[in-house]
């Protein structure tokens, strides 16, 4: 019933094409499409110019750069002309990569900044009274660490506790580790305290982040989210009285059908799809994070019945992804398509729709389509984004009208790199 609810409610909401020819006319559109094949060319020499590690080496050296000496966060885009506010989810990508890197190198060096890293969240959450609720966008004031706003949403512990479980596997030091069970700690009990419904620190609900326990819901992701957050504080906890509530609400949640749910998280009927790529990414993520952090066969279920919506994209981060749930060999299309980054991430606009005959719309994602072909396209050819992981690789066009002063970290880069060769290292 709540599926078809659904259904009715998309076919008669507004749906819209992104099409080049909303945004040029014929006289001006030939002259576009040639400013972005020689841009894609360029990107194409620059993709072939270093080797994997390289470009890791090149990413990292310019992050840093631009990172603040004690509080090291990062923001989603670089800016020539003005500072972009620091982002809680972009940086635990950051932390994720560096952790994947030290399972690697176990160089002191990165132990150093993942402690850092780790002590720079813990600054954001006292921003507001260090109570669990941690703001997503900061900003260092007068030497301090600030918040810019009182928004943050469930989806940004997930993205931090994908870092969190990443380093509890791979780093030995005490006193980096009992950072992140004392914080992760701070958390849940701030879920906890209302039932796993999100609270600001002014006590007002947080929009999309009601993980309270239900029988039925629309929000399958949600569900997710609630086993997820429950099995990774299982593993954090040490004995008490909240381990034990996490305990009790977890066989609630099982007996209420939840780990069913999870087994159906893509819907696709007619030309509608849901979720969004971006949805699915942070599904995958909450799954990563079930897994590691309990076991339980349920989330390699839920995995390969989402993966399969998305196996023919080959999307690096669900590779690897697969390869680490199943103890499996990486598949071949990692490397190559990382390999075909450029250095040089900008939002250029790209038009290459004529230089596929077969590129067509694909599937309303919610209200929205783009052209797409069959192929996955190399990096280069790709209108970038801040984080291609959570990208449809097959659109053509994008980033229409744009002069492309947005620059992007490659962040999306380090963590896939590094978690190919921690992957590698851990199977030799």
């Amino acid at each position: 019933m709540h599926l078809n609810w659904l259904i009715i409610v998309v076919l008669l909401t507004s749906c819209h094409s992104y099409d080049v020819h909303d945004h040029y006319d014929k006289s001006e559109l030939l002259e576009r499409i040639k400013i972005s094949d020689e841009g894609t060319e360029r990107l194409r020499l620059e993709a072939e110019s270093k080797s994997l590690s390289e470009k890791a080496t090149y990413f990292e050296s310019k992050i840093l750069k631009e990172i603040h000496p004690k509080y090291k966060f990062v923001p989603k885009h670089y800016y020539s002309d003005r500072k972009d506010q620091l982002r809680t989810d972009m940086t635990s990508h950051l932390l994720a990569a560096l952790a994947f890197k030290y399972g690697v190198t176990k160089s002191s060096q990165d132990l150093k900044l993942i402690e850092d890293m780790v002590d720079t969240f813990i600054a954001a959450d006292k921003t507001n009274g260090y109570d669990g609720f941690l703001p997503y966008k900061v900003m260092v004031k007068d030497g301090s660490l600030v918040a810019t706003d009182n928004e943050t949403h469930e989806n940004i512990y997930v993205q931090l506790f994908f870092a969190y479980v990443i380093i509890l596997r791979n780093v030995e030091d005490e006193n980096v580790l009992q950072k992140v069970k004392s914080h992760s700690e701070t958390i849940l009990k701030h879920f906890a305290k209302q039932d796993f419904v999100l609270y600001t620190h002014e006590g007002e609900e947080a929009d999309y982040s009601d993980l309270s326990l239900t029988r039925y819901s629309l929000y399958k992701n949600r569900k997710l989210s609630l086993l997820s957050l429950l099995d990774y504080g299982l593993l954090v906890l040490d004995d008490g009285s909240l381990k034990t509530k996490l305990l009790m609400t977890r066989k609630e949640a099982e007996d209420l059908g939840y780990e069913e749910t999870v087994l159906s998280l893509h819907t696709a009927f007619l030309n509608r799809e849901f979720p969004t790529h971006s949805s699915s990414w942070l599904n995958f993520l909450k799954i990563y994070n079930g897994w590691h952090s309990s076991g339980n066969e349920i989330y390699k279920k839920a995995f390969m019945s989402l993966y399969e919506n998305y196996e023919d994209e080959r999307n690096p981060f669900l590779e690897l992804m697969k390869a680490s749930l199943f103890d499996s060999s990486i598949h071949e299309s990692v490397e190559s398509i990382l390999s075909s980054f450029p250095l040089t991430l900008t939002s250029r606009e790209v038009i290459n729709s004529p230089s596929f005959k077969d590129a067509e719309f694909g599937n309303y994602v919610k209200i929205k389509r783009h052209r797409e072909t069959q192929e996955i396209l190399p990096v280069y050819q790709r209108p970038l984004n801040n984080f291609l992981w959570k990208r449809n690789p097959m659109i053509v066009d994008g980033n229409f009208e744009s002069s492309g002063q947005t620059t992007y970290s490659g962040i999306d880069f380090l963590q896939a790199y590094w978690f190919m060769r921690f992957l590698r290292f851990s199977t030799n």
